[in-house]
């Protein structure tokens, strides 16, 4: 593992007392005050050593709290595309995500009262789905097995002969933070911002993964991954998706988005940090 300053490892003990965070955060924030590359096992180890403890507390709240952070990113985010926008920059928003069709567990019934229960045992077909999506409404898609820079940037490169110079809206993703990303990035006209960590209902394609997972995973099974690769690309080309990014960037915070690493002991109980985030509001304007 890679060794930390004790002094650093302090300062971050402190940061972590009496707020609730989660794992990403605390990744970002000890990369940010140490200069290494950590993995995600480390933080949970230090976690541990520190007596916090993952609850089920409610992630309404949470989110509540950092909702100032968020409406900062609000404000700042409308003021650099009104900026761009003039200058003729194509608004870009992207996210990834995976599709399996697994055949391990699948059950299947006789007739009624017979009580025939099998199981079809076997493997499951995994690839993963790229989406681009511009603010005057174009998409664009592409699969791959497994996402990395080298498939990340492909498919950018892909968008970036469509489009030509563009703002570039992205989480924290290791493929999106790599040093190859950044290079591509500066020798193209692609201008980045980021997401605020721990809020993934802001982007308007995790809606476009809810529609195209409901519509062709439930209660489906394909004869291979060919077979359910054509049926993805098939439901993309009869269906137009319908979004508003502003509309998106506007939500509040749904139930259910996270579940973070609350501080257990110190000066204040879990029961208090919870109405202490509920009372947190953004400063008004």
């Amino acid at each position: 593992p890679t060794k930390i300053d004790r002094k650093i490892l302090n300062k971050a003990k402190q940061w972590c007392d009496n707020r609730a965070f989660t794992p990403v955060e605390l990744h970002d924030k000890l990369e940010e005050m140490s200069g290494k590359s950590l993995s995600m096992s480390q933080i949970r180890r230090y976690v541990k050593q520190w007596e916090c403890s993952r609850k089920k507390t409610q992630p309404i709240m949470v989110n509540r709290a950092s909702m100032e952070e968020v409406e900062k990113w609000r404000a700042s985010l409308y003021q650099k595309i009104a900026r761009y926008t003039k200058l003729g920059y194509a608004i870009v928003i992207r996210d990834e995500s995976h599709f399996k069709d697994a055949t391990m567990t699948a059950k299947y019934w006789a007739k009624t009262c017979l009580r025939i229960f099998m199981l079809w045992s076997g493997g499951y077909t995994r690839f993963s789905m790229l989406c681009s999506m511009t603010q005057d409404g174009r998409t664009f898609f592409d699969h791959c097995q497994t996402v990395n820079t080298i498939s990340f940037l492909k498919h950018i490169d892909k968008v970036y002969r469509k489009v030509g110079k563009m703002v570039l809206i992205l989480d924290h993703a290791p493929w999106h933070t790599s040093k190859a990303a950044k290079a591509f990035f500066a020798e193209r006209d692609i201008i980045i911002l980021w997401y605020p960590v721990g809020h993934p209902y802001l982007n308007p394609v995790e809606e476009v993964w809810s529609v195209l997972k409901g519509a062709m995973s439930h209660s489906i099974r394909y004869a291979d991954k060919l077979a359910h690769l054509a049926a993805v690309y098939e439901f993309i080309k009869i269906h137009k998706f319908d979004y508003d990014f502003k509309k998106f960037w506007n939500r509040k915070p749904p139930k259910g988005i996270m579940r973070p690493f609350i501080k257990i002991g110190g000066r204040l109980s879990n029961k208090e940090i919870v109405s202490h985030q509920v009372s947190s509001k953004p400063a008004q304007k």
